[in-house]
């Protein structure tokens, strides 16, 4: 059945963005503009309402018969505080994702590993604990992977060994273990990579 549209964004896409919304205090956030704010009241768009940190498919704007996706979540340092909602993977269309510098505690949801198209992930400079996610080598258009001080613990081998098209890596000031797999040598378009203040061997 072909999903349903709630002011031409997918219902599933919102129902993702309330949550993002709801479990990071999203009436505190930090707006940079009077304008742009998320409002989940009547029929909301958040591409062609101009939603502060969202950017959708070209597509979007340039016609009214094509479905809007959500292709950019950009909000750093917007004094968001709270959880990650495992409903973020509702967000399919997904590429960018960065929430870099915020509050975000607790782990990082497994089901954010089922957004395929992700090619740049920063969640850095937040209180994230726990593994990363094993559903995390299902990225395999992830050029940018950033989850630099936080709490985040447990091996980094089953993850990153597959994850081979990397091209920036930044891990530094977490509490993983491990050896860091053999395969990293290998990786082609690796540019850069920071582990430092872990307890690797």
């Amino acid at each position: 059945m072909p999903p349903i549209y709630a002011g031409n964004v997918s219902s599933s896409e919102l129902t993702g963005l309330h949550a993002l919304f709801s479990s990071t205090a999203g009436n505190n956030w930090n707006w940079s503009s009077p304008v742009g704010h998320w409002d989940f009241s009547g029929s909301p768009n958040p591409c062609l309402d101009n939603w502060e940190g969202i950017a959708c498919n070209s597509d979007c704007a340039n016609s009214t018969s094509l479905p809007c996706t959500v292709e950019s979540i950009g909000l750093t340092a917007f004094n968001m505080v709270g959880t990650l909602p495992q409903e973020l993977s509702l967000l399919s269309s997904l590429s960018y994702l960065d929430l870099y510098d915020n509050t975000l505690y607790d782990s990082i949801p497994s089901q954010l590993g089922s957004l395929c198209k992700l090619q740049m992930l920063h969640l850095g400079d937040n209180r994230l604990s726990g593994p990363i996610p094993s559903s995390f080598a299902k990225f395999l258009q992830l050029i940018e992977l950033n989850l630099e001080v936080n709490k985040l613990s447990g091996s980094i081998n089953s993850v990153l060994g597959a994850i081979v098209q990397l091209s920036y890596l930044n891990l530094q000031t977490n509490k993983l273990t491990g050896t860091l797999p053999t395969a990293v040598g290998s990786w082609a378009a690796l540019l850069a990579i920071d582990l430092r203040s872990n307890k690797l061997t």
